[in-house]
Order: structure tokens, then sequence, then C-alpha cells
């Protein structure tokens, strides 16, 4: 994979700009980025990724506070797989790893940034 173009599905705003920022560190571009299921379901079916070029996901198990555990990163992952499967999806969440059932690469949001710095580098060398 050459340098991430990141496609980010996160309900919450400070957790989105710190991934912006971490992976604008590293040579990476958040292109695009959602807050909502009904946000990123129609970036994806309105041909979003493709417009801005998306190689990578980075999906969040539940897009609202108000319905957590709700299988939103499913759903997500569910579309995305329907109009784009080169895309590697990276679940991004609180949940613990056996109740995550989307996505090829999982990396809970309590782990340090270095995985996933160290994920998207073990792409970028297949």
């Amino acid at each position: 994979m050459e340098k991430a173009k990141v496609f980010v599905a996160e309900d919450d705003d400070m957790t989105r700009q710190y991934l912006k920022l971490l992976l604008a560190e590293r040579g990476h571009d958040v292109v695009l980025e959602v807050s909502t299921l009904e946000e990123a379901l129609s970036a994806v079916q309105g041909g979003k990724l493709d417009q801005f070029d998306v190689n990578m996901a980075i999906v969040d198990g539940s897009l609202s506070k108000e319905r957590p555990g709700c299988g939103d990163g499913r759903k997500v992952t569910e579309a995305i797989r329907n109009s784009q499967a080169n895309i590697t999806i990276v679940a991004y969440t609180s949940a613990r790893k056996q109740d995550v059932d989307y996505g090829d690469f999982f990396i809970s949001k309590n782990e340090s940034i270095e995985v996933m710095y160290g994920l998207i580098a073990s792409l970028q060398s297949t």
C-alpha cells in the first residue's frame, strides 16, 4: 500500500481529529471523515471513496452515543465491501476483539497509535 488515503468513520470529534493529526505526522492523509452512520453510508454509496481514492477505512463500531454496540461498524463495512472490495478496513473501537465482527484488522482504542502506524507500515510493504 502506498501512502494511506484514509476514510474515517468516527462519532467522537476529538478522536477523529486525533487520528487525522497523528496520521498526517506520518505522511498519510485523512481525505474523508464522517461522524454518523447515515453520513458514512451516504459517502460510500455516493462514490466518495472512489472520488477521494481511499485505500484504507478506519471505522468505529458505534457511530452514535445514543446506540452503543449497535453494529454500525458492520453496516459501514458491508457497504464498503459492496462497492469497494480493495479497501483495507480497520475496526477501531473500544469493544473487545471477540465482540467485533467487521473489518480486516482490529485495533482497540485503548492501544497506542503506534499499533496503527505499525499496521499501515506493514501494509505498505506488501
